[in-house]
């Protein structure tokens, strides 16, 4: 099963928030199969300057804020999700702050094997990755409660913790 469009872009947003880049989405598919988004690195002395001129739709000024700019189209193939860059503004190097965080979203696209998700859970109780564990296999939290001697609040307590400090590794 993958994972819905709606998640993919939330998590390339959060990715882009974290890095300090503007996120914008350009197109939907309407087949919800694919999107066109484009990320922007904007030097922090350059935001305020930048939002003046996207607000008043002033194109020419706003690419002398921009320093990298890239189009990026996801497309869903099967189970997975494939991503192409375009640079529009700026080079890819290695170095750059957009190419950077590249990995970071392409490990988003990637699905998810729920068998094994809960190995990934480093430094966690053993009780607690048994609760993950459970849940991505879609076991009820009473079930789960039975099985680790947690409360069926605890275990929904549980699960919404570490699904906020572990997105990508609970369903």
């Amino acid at each position: 099963m993958s994972m819905e469009l709606e998640k993919v872009l939330e998590h390339i947003q959060t990715i882009a928030a974290k890095h300090s880049l503007i996120y914008q989405l350009e197109t939907e598919d309407e087949d919800r199969k694919g999107a066109q988004l484009v990320l922007l690195l904007v030097p922090p002395d350059n935001k305020s300057n930048y939002q003046i001129y996207k607000a008043t739709n002033d194109v020419t000024q706003l690419s002398q804020y921009i320093e990298e700019e890239v189009l990026i189209t996801i497309t869903q193939h099967g189970n997975k999700w494939k991503a192409q860059w375009k640079w529009l503004i700026g080079k890819q190097t290695d170095s750059s702050p957009i190419s950077l965080v590249l990995p970071e979203i392409e490990k988003v696209l990637t699905p998810t094997d729920w068998l094994n998700a809960h190995r990934q859970l480093v430094g966690e109780s053993e009780r607690k990755i048994a609760v993950v564990k459970y849940h991505n296999r879609r076991w009820k939290h009473e079930y789960i409660g039975k099985k680790t001697n947690y409360a069926k609040t605890s275990v929904s307590n549980i699960v919404s913790e570490m699904s906020a400090k572990y997105p990508a590794h609970v369903r």
